[in-house]
């Protein structure tokens, strides 16, 4: 799994698309808000509830002027199918 022998095993090597699109969203995220919990607060979690849902990664993608399809990305960060938000 290794596959560039760093002795770590990261997402882009278990999977390159979700490496490259949540690592894409999390740049831009960091770029724009300096840090995650201030993304997670004034730019993903928009309407104060603790979780963020499909609608507001969609929303955020717009903000930050990504072209990704918001729905795969909601679900890349998911941690089990069929929630109705991420925490």
């Amino acid at each position: 799994l290794d596959a560039n022998k760093n002795g770590v095993v990261s997402v882009g090597e278990i999977d390159p698309d979700v490496g490259e699109t949540v690592g894409t969203f999390k740049l831009k995220l960091m770029y724009k808000y300096g840090d995650m919990l201030t993304a997670w607060r004034k730019g993903l979690d928009i309407n104060g509830t603790g979780r963020i849902e499909e609608q507001e990664i969609k929303e955020c993608c717009e903000r930050l002027g990504l072209s990704l399809d918001s729905k795969k990305l909601f679900n890349m960060l998911r941690t089990c199918p069929g929630g109705i938000g991420i925490t």
